[in-house]
């Protein structure tokens, strides 16, 4: 009788367990994030800066000294290397356009970004002998020029000597023997006349026209060397509405721009 008691109750645990039971699933395995391994960065050393090209074809051209005995090439040379705000040229100067036969070399220096020069030749000290000059390109209407003067006793260039590099816009006058200096703005103008005396360049006449802050007049000056200073020897400040029409300047302010009027 008991074991037909266990059994029937084995049965009915079976049976009752069978219906109400659900077997557990194991938890899903998570897919996994895949992760991302950075890239290794790659780093390079910056290669070094190569040796400054010409950044302009060389310019030459040719030039007689005057003595009957040098004629010369001279080439200039824009290497492209800056000097602080500047490049740096290279002149070379040759005994022809050959260039078989270097003369003299030196460096010089130009601000112009453009690498427009220009190269006047004239007797600059008024000695019979050609210098010349390496200046930007007359598309502006004022510029800077580097002068090299001929030099007799050493029969080479020298640089600027006299302080020519320091004037704007100089002009040779042969004939008088005066360099002209012309500098200014829309405004205005100063002319400056300098003449050699004893190997220096010394002011003999300046002009000066401005027109005034307030617009309304014209400001003129005159300074002439007198017992070695410069003295104003006229002075003048005309109403714009009576100059004439077209004009900047006075007839009176015009005669001091003949060095030979003092006044009379």
């Amino acid at each position: 009788m008991k074991k037909c008691i266990w059994a029937m109750l084995a049965l009915f645990l079976l049976a009752g367990c069978g219906k109400g039971y659900v077997r557990p699933r194991p938890d899903p395995t998570p897919t996994p994030v895949p992760v991302e391994t950075p890239r290794p960065t790659l780093t390079s050393t910056p290669a070094p800066a190569p040796t400054p090209e010409p950044t302009h074809a060389p310019v030459g051209f040719e030039m007689e000294i005057g003595d009957g005995e040098h004629t010369f090439w001279v080439e200039v040379v824009d290497t492209g290397e800056p000097v602080v705000d500047c490049n740096k040229l290279l002149v070379n100067i040759y005994q022809d356009e050959t260039k078989d036969e270097r003369f003299q070399t030196f460096e010089s220096w130009w601000a112009d970004p453009y690498g427009l020069y220009c190269f006047p030749v004239a007797d600059m000290d008024f000695d019979g002998d050609m210098d010349f000059s390496i200046c930007n390109q007359e598309y502006r209407a004022f510029h800077w020029c580097s002068h090299y003067i001929w030099d007799e006793k050493q029969e080479q260039f020298v640089a600027d000597p006299y302080g020519l590099n320091d004037l704007l816009d100089p002009h040779f006058d042969e004939e008088r023997q005066v360099v002209r200096s012309n500098s200014g703005g829309w405004r205005g103008e100063t002319t400056t006349h300098y003449q050699y005396r004893k190997g220096s360049l010394v002011c003999i006449r300046s002009l000066y026209y401005d027109c005034s802050v307030d617009a309304t007049a014209m400001c003129l000056k005159v300074k002439d060397e007198i017992d070695g200073e410069l003295t104003t020897v006229y002075e003048d400040e005309i109403p714009l509405g009576e100059l004439p029409k077209g004009e900047l300047w006075t007839e009176e302010f015009e005669r001091w721009y003949d060095l030979n009027y003092h006044g009379e």
